[in-house]
């Protein structure tokens, strides 16, 4: 293969996995990201603050890099369920992600993810059996 690899792939990172918020101010990170030729795909995360939000868009509109969305930090970071037999856990969770879909539409996001664990399951099966005995 003589072509570089863009040829046939849309080169991409997560974005919170390759620049942790802990270390990388957020704005930061993705104009780096988006200023580098390498890649054609991003995937964003929850933005809180709303300044911020504001200048992510834009840049990812002057980009022109795709745009996903993974919505799992918002559940596995706060411990919500969305499969959680209490319905006030439930729809804690029901409403973050709610909420993720709307702004990963304001992001430009054509995608969104989402990826529990298997303690997760496990958790709710126990609970739904033990609730039942």
């Amino acid at each position: 293969m003589n072509e570089p690899i863009q040829k046939y792939f849309q080169i991409g990172t997560i974005q919170w996995m390759s620049h942790p918020p802990a270390k990388y101010p957020v704005v930061d990170s993705i104009y780096k990201l988006a200023c580098d030729s390498y890649f054609d795909a991003i995937e964003l995360t929850q933005i809180k603050d709303r300044d911020d939000r504001e200048k992510v868009k834009k840049i990812l509109q002057q980009a022109h890099m795709k745009v996903c969305y993974g919505a799992q930090p918002r559940i596995l970071n706060t411990g919500l369920n969305p499969n959680d037999v209490d319905e006030d856990g439930r729809k804690k969770a029901e409403e973050t992600l709610i909420e993720a879909i709307d702004e990963a539409e304001y992001l430009g996001a054509k995608g969104i993810a989402l990826c529990l664990t298997e303690e997760y399951h496990a958790r709710s099966h126990r609970s739904l059996y033990c609730s039942h005995q």
